[in-house]
């Protein structure tokens, strides 16, 4: 949790958007419910409990919710009308 609280920071700090990938939902005993609300001790109120924060369930190691995070990703910079920094583009 102490990288968890560490990214959190740094993302306050920076002033970006965040969006939540709650990893290791596969793993017997997962509790995303608590991961939740540890979250809202931080700021960060996920939707599923009335806040504005996106909060994607996956399994990296399964490859599951990995097509949601992206499909979360892509909407939301849709909406926030968010765009990519041109120093990184591909060059044609």
């Amino acid at each position: 949790m102490p990288q968890t609280i560490e990214s959190i920071n740094h993302a306050k700090n920076a002033n970006v958007p965040i969006i939540i990938a709650i990893n290791k939902c596969d793993l017997e005993g997962a509790d995303v419910d608590k991961v939740k609300g540890q979250l809202t001790e931080h700021e960060l109120i996920v939707e599923d409990y009335g806040g504005e924060v996106l909060s994607v369930e996956v399994s990296a190691l399964k490859g599951e919710g990995i097509n949601e995070l992206l499909e979360s990703i892509s909407l939301f910079s849709e909406i926030s009308e968010l765009e990519s920094n041109s120093l990184y583009q591909e060059k044609e």
